[in-house]
This record gives structure tokens, C-alpha cells and sequence, in this order.
């Protein structure tokens, strides 16, 4: 979960993934029609990631924890090792314009089927 905010925010501070203007970045129920839209469609964030906020749920490999930014250190938090809900990052294109900040946080039961959450495939780049 951490490596996700860190690669939304970018070294910015922007209420969305790239922007203050969700309508520049971000999919969601008021603004996109009733399916999510092509990948890269808008604006990319200040390191070229596209999406982050809107269109497609991320679910990140992290146990859901209410508290975690209350209970743990700025740099490189650790989230419980187990627990009932995984967490989900970024909102989808049917989420109201508030679920798709950079901030918002949400649970996902692990064996529930939805079209909602996607997930973003990364690899560390050795030198």
C-alpha cells in the first residue's frame, strides 16, 4: 500500500493522481460513461503513471487496517500480517468523485468476485 501512494503522489501533493481537478485524471460516476474507460484516456501523473485515480481499483498486497496511518511511521509503514479484508487503492469508475482521492482507503473481501478492482502488475528495476 505504501509503495502505491508513494508512486501516486510522485513527490506532489495534488488531491488526485496528478491533479487537484479529478475531471483531468479520474473516471468516476460523474464524469465517465457506465464502463471504465481505455487505459491511459486522461492525464498521467508527474511520473508517467496513468489511471491511479478512478477507472480501475487497485488492490495492493496489504491487509486492510483501519488505523494503519494512525499506528505506524511515515517511511515504509508495515500493515498487519493477517486479518479478514485486503485493501484497495484509487476508486473506480463507478465510485463518487471522493473515493477516487489519493487518500481514500477501502476493504475488499478476499474471496468476493466483482468488476471492480483491477491490479497493477510492477517490477523492481535492478541497476
Amino acid at each position: 500500500e505504501a509503495e502505491w501512494e508513494h508512486a501516486a503522489r510522485c513527490e506532489t501533493d495534488t488531491r488526485y493522481v496528478g491533479s487537484d481537478d479529478a475531471d483531468e485524471v479520474a473516471c468516476y460516476r460523474d464524469n465517465c460513461p457506465d464502463t471504465p474507460l481505455e487505459v491511459a484516456s486522461l492525464t498521467p501523473n508527474r511520473c508517467g503513471f496513468y489511471d491511479m485515480s478512478g477507472n480501475m481499483q487497485e488492490l495492493v498486497n496489504d491487509i486492510y487496517d483501519s488505523e494503519a496511518y494512525a499506528n505506524h511511521t511515515a517511511a515504509d509503514p508495515v500493515g498487519p500480517s493477517e486479518g479478514e479484508f485486503a485493501v484497495r487503492r484509487g476508486g473506480t469508475w463507478w465510485d463518487q468523485i471522493r473515493e477516487v482521492r489519493i487518500t481514500s482507503r477501502q476493504w475488499y473481501v478476499f474471496d468476493f468476485l466483482d468488476s471492480h478492482p483491477g491490479v497493477r502488475l510492477a517490477r523492481t528495476v535492478q541497476d
